[in-house]
């Protein structure tokens, strides 16, 4: 994938010059960042929010659309986490 597609996908019929030259769409950083894909993950919050993985790997859970960092899993496959070897240490409570 080239680092203008974004930026393409949204000027269609123009050149790259074209498209960086009009300042209409969104930065190249912008453009990524949008085409980036949440995979979703096993894991639960207390509130019962899925987690997902993004392409840096870290977990994330969506909260009204944003994404939220930092938060602790409680639940796999919808049920109380009773053995914590099994879920990753980013997101693994302190006490179960």
């Amino acid at each position: 994938m080239k680092r203008l597609d974004g930026l393409l996908g949204m000027h269609r019929g123009q050149t790259r010059r074209e498209a960086l030259l009009m300042k209409k769409g969104p930065s190249r950083r912008v453009a990524l960042l949008e085409q980036t894909r949440l995979h979703p993950t096993r894991f639960q919050n207390r509130a019962g929010r899925h987690f997902f993985v993004t392409l840096k790997g870290t977990y994330v859970v969506l909260e009204y659309g944003r994404r939220v960092y930092g938060r602790k899993a409680r639940f796999m496959d919808g049920r109380r986490i009773a053995n914590a070897s099994r879920v990753p240490a980013r997101i693994r409570p302190k006490r179960i």
